[in-house]
């Protein structure tokens, strides 16, 4: 069950760097991050890649999933913030490196 937790922590955070990293939204962007995501919940829905992968899904255990989730969004997401207002201000910034 922990690694479930923490596949789905990983999973969510991952999600959302790669939806910091795809700024300016196009629709295939969106399109990628939507099936990756939507890739993630058929491996923890189907009976066959949940045992495979031996994922176990426990509902209260699920809750930690959305709380730690969110966390880690909002860590990269003011990482993120925080990193394009250095780049914006230094004057040393090189384009393209």
């Amino acid at each position: 069950m922990a690694s479930t937790v923490a596949s789905s922590v990983v999973m969510m955070v991952g999600i959302w760097v790669l939806f910091c990293l795809a700024r300016p939204l196009r629709l295939w962007k969106a399109a990628l991050i939507v099936s990756l995501g939507a890739v993630f919940i058929g491996l923890l829905i189907i009976p066959v890649t949940r045992a495979f992968l031996q994922l176990a899904i426990q509902f209260p255990a699920m809750f930690w999933v959305l709380g730690f989730g969110a966390a880690g969004a909002v860590s990269v997401e003011l990482l993120w913030q925080r990193d394009q207002r250095v780049r914006a201000n230094d004057p040393r910034r090189v384009i393209g490196g």
